[in-house]
């Protein structure tokens, strides 16, 4: 809409080679014709509403106004796009009735739209009634000719008998005179001179383009003009001529006359020559076209025999020949070519060589060729399928059936006649009923189908049925030959039921049904035919299915869908250089160190990045733990274990007490309380007579360690002997005295110390409980548990 069509349209045409026509895009060209149907509808609409409303459309701006706007430039742009379309092609058509002249060749005119094709012809009979009114041909070249008649001298024995272009013969004797015309001269002086260049060793490049130059002594030095396009082309022609016709009749044309080629190894005249010129072409120093048009004059010229030899020059050759500087220029006449020598081969007796063409020119064209595309969807009538028209005597037959059994072919050949015609379709549904209903009353068993079966190797050749009725009976029983004929069922409902170009090309609603019902049939009896009549039938399926890609495709236009290869880029050779060596091995790590000891300040800059503080770190989770910002489960930083992991190392560090917490509330717990909301908090608070597990264990420490204090006290006084205790047993009595609980002098009873004993072994299983549930949780690793050791013991 708005353009977008008309301007694909002209992208069309210019994405093909200039000066070339393609195949006119009906499909695309009624699009666009109708958008601008539907834009004028559009635009004139609005305009009635503007003028019911009373506004005045010239200076009325609302939405009518706009609207109608974009629709009149929207048409107008279409309008142009179509016109430039249009002209352009005439303009190409206008010209190749000059180049070309005044019959089209039929690859040319099957691109033409049936209106370009009456724009020619009447251009074509305006341009013929002009010039014989005024008795000039306007198609010949406008510089004038050189003096007509010249005299010349034979240098070298010719012969006799030489034809002239006036259909007269000359003696060139040596030493003879002779008034000859300009043109016959010229040329027998350029073919001595090719002569020449055909028996000098090496390469072509060495001479071809001199030898040229002399010839033809060009106006530019290195490129001929079209004149003197033509007048090598007909040098040459008449050389390869003279070269074909020197042959003897037992000799092989290729191998005629021996030359040297640039490997030093002979080869004859005609493949030497032919070298020339493709080099000649190939370096563009004369018409791309000419190697092409020589060789489809020497198959002409030539038997199916030496045909053979001239295809392999051509096979051999393949890769400079579609170069896109010489296919774009010759690959009409390498089709017109290839097509000549197929319809001179016989289908039967050079099957190999006609498979060489058509492999050559499945290589040869690109794959979206459009010469190679039955683009107007002609059929193969001339294909008739001939059977008896009378029954044989002696033949026990029903030869009703025989007719209507082999009638289906004539709608098979031409399955467009069938959808156009509803009498012709009600006799193809009729006799396709009786057929399907033959086939399900005879089945095929297994063992018919494995008896009747084909080799492998054979059912990959396609198969002409006889028609003979005496081969009736004997072919209904043959799996391989239903197949055929069902095969052809679902090709042509197929194509049926494919959309047109038109409403007019679709099938009505009730043929729909018939074809829906037929097709049921078909694929029925297809999964019932033996051996494996299910896979067949899935492969069939399969088959028919890929074949609407291609179908689509050439009603799209047949776009190009070849992509070109990326160009590898070509990084040109440096010259080596001294890698310079670093201090810690590369680049980076050197200037890193370097930066190091130029500036030591940046390891205490405040700006670099620090450890965050345990209110700073746990703020996140403790907004996420506040229920009024509703913040879904799944998004809590609980769920990241990094976070979590990281979290529990820096509270190990600076936050004992909440670090404790993490055993009875899990991470949530270890959130500093003054973070929480009061709601929450509640739920997270210690009690006022509880102490944190971490408390109970220092005092258990601190406990265990007077009670070894002093039991080592008390057997130092045991030891002494004579009761009297030392200053280090007093010490410690006072140390005990002060920090174990105990009667008013200091020493303690013996149910108070077995009562601490138990207090200290508890306590002791209690710490040794809670750091075991730690380590197994994986939170404190060797580095946790020093920190908290130091921290507890100082």
């Amino acid at each position: 809409m708005y353009g977008r069509t008309a301007c694909q349209l002209v992208k069309e045409f210019a994405s093909g080679d200039k000066g070339q026509l393609v195949s006119f895009n009906s499909d695309l060209f009624q699009q666009v014709v109708a958008e601008c149907s539907q834009h004028h509808l559009e635009l004139q609409s609005l305009i009635r509403k503007i003028q019911e409303e009373g506004l005045d459309i010239q200076t009325a701006r609302n939405a009518d106004h706009y609207g109608a706007l974009i629709h009149h430039l929207a048409l107008v742009r279409n309008k142009r796009c179509l016109m430039a379309y249009v002209y352009n092609r005439a303009e190409i058509i206008r010209n190749l009735l000059w180049k070309i002249g005044h019959v089209l060749p039929q690859e040319i005119e099957e691109k033409l739209s049936h209106a370009e094709e009456e724009h020619f012809k009447k251009h074509s009979t305006a341009l013929k009634s002009y010039m014989s009114k005024v008795m000039v041909d306007l198609t010949v070249d406008m510089v004038p000719p050189k003096d007509p008649y010249i005299k010349v001298r034979v240098l070298d024995d010719i012969g006799d008998g030489i034809l002239l272009s006036d259909d007269k013969t000359a003696n060139f004797a040596c030493h003879s005179m002779h008034l000859l015309k300009r043109t016959d001269a010229e040329q027998f002086i350029s073919r001595e001179a090719f002569k020449k260049a055909i028996l000098q060793p090496g390469p072509p490049e060495n001479f071809a383009l001199k030898t040229v130059q002399e010839v033809i002594k060009p106006q530019k030095q290195t490129k001929l003009a079209q004149d003197e396009n033509q007048f090598l082309e007909n040098i040459l022609r008449m050389l390869l001529q003279e070269f074909v016709s020197a042959a003897a009749s037992s000799e092989k044309i290729m191998q005629f006359g021996q030359s040297i080629d640039s490997s030093g190894t002979t080869q004859g005249y005609i493949p030497r020559l032919l070298d020339i010129v493709l080099y000649l072409c190939e370096k563009e120093h004369i018409e791309g076209g000419m190697i092409f048009q020589l060789l489809e004059d020497l198959t002409e010229m030539s038997t199916m025999k030496n045909c053979k030899d001239i295809f392999g020059y051509i096979e051999s050759k393949q890769d400079i020949l579609g170069k896109q500087e010489l296919f774009a220029r010759g690959k009409l006449v390498m089709l017109r070519t290839c097509n000549q020598l197929l319809r001179r081969l016989s289908k039967a007796n050079d099957v190999v060589f006609c498979g060489r063409i058509l492999m050559f020119l499945a290589h040869f064209f690109p794959l979206s060729e459009r010469s190679a595309l039955n683009i107007k969807g002609v059929f193969n009538t001339s294909n008739e399928t001939k059977f008896e028209k009378e029954p044989l005597e002696g033949i026990c037959i029903d030869f009703n059936f025989y007719q209507t059994f082999w009638g289906l072919q004539e709608f098979f050949s031409n399955p467009a006649s069938v959808s156009h015609a509803p009498i012709k379709w009600q006799k193809f549904t009729s006799s396709l009923s009786v057929v399907l209903n033959t086939f399900e009353a005879q089945p095929l068993s297994d063992e018919e189908g494995d008896a009747n079966n084909l080799e492998e190797e054979a059912v990959n050749f396609s198969i002409k049925y006889l028609t003979s009725s005496k081969l009736m009976g004997l072919e209904l029983k043959d799996p391989s030959f239903r197949r055929h004929v069902l095969v052809q069922c679902l090709i042509l409902f197929d194509y049926l039921k494919a959309p047109g170009k038109g409403d007019k090309d679709l099938p009505s609603e009730n043929m729909k049904e018939e074809i829906t019902s037929c097709e049921e049939r078909v694929k029925k009896l297809l999964e019932l035919t033996p051996p494996k009549g299910s896979e067949f039938l899935h492969k069939i399926e399969h088959i028919l299915e890929r074949e609407k890609n291609w179908v689509w495709w050439k009603r799209d236009g047949c776009l190009p869908y070849e992509k070109q290869p990326i160009e590898k880029k070509t990084v040109p050779e440096g010259s080596k250089k001294r890698r310079p060596r670093w201090r810690l091995g590369n680049k980076e790590l050197s200037q890193l160190w370097k930066w190091a000891d130029q500036n030591p300040n940046a390891l205490t800059d405040p700006q670099r990045v620090q450890t965050p503080s345990i209110m700073e770190y746990w703020k996140p989770l403790a907004e996420d733990m506040d229920p009024s910002a509703g913040i879904e489960a799944e998004y809590h930083h609980k769920n990241n274990r990094v976070y979590c992991w990281k979290g529990l190392r820096l509270a190990a560090r600076q936050d004992l007490e909440g670090f404790s917490k993490f055993t009875d509330h899990g991470i949530e717990g270890v959130v500093p309380l003054e973070l929480l909301p009061p709601d929450v908090r509640s739920k997270y608070q210690a009690k006022p007579n509880d102490r944190s597990k971490r408390s109970k264990k220092e005092e258990t420490k601190g406990s265990a360690h007077q009670v070894e204090e002093n039991q080592i006290a008390t057997t130092a006084t045991e030891m002494d002997g004579d009761g009297i205790r030392t200053d280090n047993t007093a010490a410690a009595m006072e140390f005990d005295g002060a920090s174990v609980p105990g009667t008013q002098g200091g020493t303690p009873t013996p149910e108070e110390l077995q009562k601490h004993s138990s207090d200290t072994d508890v306590g002791q299983e209690a710490g040794q409980l809670e750091a075991d549930a730690e380590v197994e949780a994986g939170i404190i690793d060797g580095e946790t548990d020093a920190d908290v050791d130091l921290d507890t013991v100082g």
